[in-house]
């Protein structure tokens, strides 16, 4: 499939939006409430509460068998390579490792044992699981603007939301703690979670991904088609291309504007998947949230998919079909 060139159509506030596109007699994309919405889990759902490699060497330098500290600079060498080690480990172990002897959480300790190698540290692999520990869950925290929609999804209508991420089974350990630590915290439906571990596709720009989630979705939801689907994710090909590739709504949520789109007139310039992967993992929950909170700016693209910069623009948006509907 060719790469096409993503560029803005038209930038909206989230009220111009809804005039133009919600409360159009002309259907479009977003002129219809969807019976199905998916998220992307990590950087959509949740977050870490500091950035990854801060959780890391703080775990390790409180170790008390060791007199080894890790210092700034021996962390900032770690961050740097971690994209390339991320990618090497991915390789050599596609799918977190299914097909290969060694579990997902193996898996995950063998890329925290490569990368601390970066500051000469060797692990071994209880070391390694300790580091690993606090991600089953504790250092997780979910965005103000997710509760706050599915809560209001779950209020206003009987839409499913459902989980369609690149991802393994450790997401349910995450899920469980978040439900767990906040009561009003709404649970995805387990019938429509779709994790690229269990389905064997990774999302991508093809679309091949969505259209396995819409082929099992559609034996739960009657006369279920590809135009009642709505997913949002972080990543413009991954998320946004692959599921208007599917024939789903793709909305790309970009808190942090690191694909530019933002801060340019019509097009950006194509990002790097390393500088993405730093991006994820360098930045705190409430720093990523923070940063596109009080955009209420809506881009369209020329693919018909719109990129935003929180969630508050989704529930403005669901609360405006329903007045419709009314």
């Amino acid at each position: 499939m060719m790469s096409q060139t993503l560029n803005i159509r038209k930038k909206l506030t989230v009220n111009n939006f809804i005039k133009e596109y919600v409360d159009s007699n002309t259907p479009n994309a977003f002129s219809h409430f969807p019976k199905l919405i998916t998220l992307d889990a990590y950087n959509t759902i949740y977050s870490t509460e500091k950035p990854v490699l801060d959780i890391y060497v703080e775990t390790f330098n409180a170790f008390p068998e060791t007199n080894k500290k890790i210092t700034n600079v021996e962390k900032k060498q770690m961050l740097e390579n971690f994209p390339t080690i991320f990618k090497a480990h991915m390789t050599k172990y596609p799918n977190y490792g299914k097909y290969t002897p060694i579990s997902a959480a193996e898996w995950w300790c063998l890329l925290i044992q490569a990368t601390f190698k970066e500051a000469n540290i060797v692990l071994n692999k209880e070391e390694s699981l300790k580091i690993l520990a606090p991600f089953e869950g504790k250092v997780y925290k979910t965005f103000p603007d997710l509760s706050q929609l599915l809560t209001t999804v779950k209020k206003i209508s009987k839409t499913k939301i459902g989980i369609c991420s690149n991802t393994d089974p450790l997401y349910h350990s995450v899920m469980k703690y978040l439900k767990n630590t906040n009561n009003d915290f709404v649970l995805p439906d387990e019938k429509f979670v779709y994790l690229s571990y269990d389905i064997d596709t990774k999302k991508n720009k093809v679309g091949e991904f969505f259209n396995i989630a819409f082929n099992s979705a559609e034996k739960e939801l009657k006369h279920l088609e590809p135009r009642d689907c709505w997913h949002i994710g972080d990543e413009l090909e991954n998320d946004l291309v692959g599921s208007i590739n599917a024939g789903w709504a793709g909305i790309c949520i970009d808190r942090g504007d690191n694909y530019g789109y933002f801060s340019r007139d019509s097009e950006t310039e194509k990002v790097n998947s390393e500088k993405l992967t730093l991006n994820k993992i360098n930045k705190s929950a409430n720093a990523i949230y923070e940063e596109g909170k009080d955009c209420h700016d809506v881009l369209i693209l020329n693919n018909g998919g719109i990129i935003i910069r929180n969630l508050f623009i989704i529930e403005h948006i669901l609360l405006a079909l329903k007045a419709k509907e009314n």
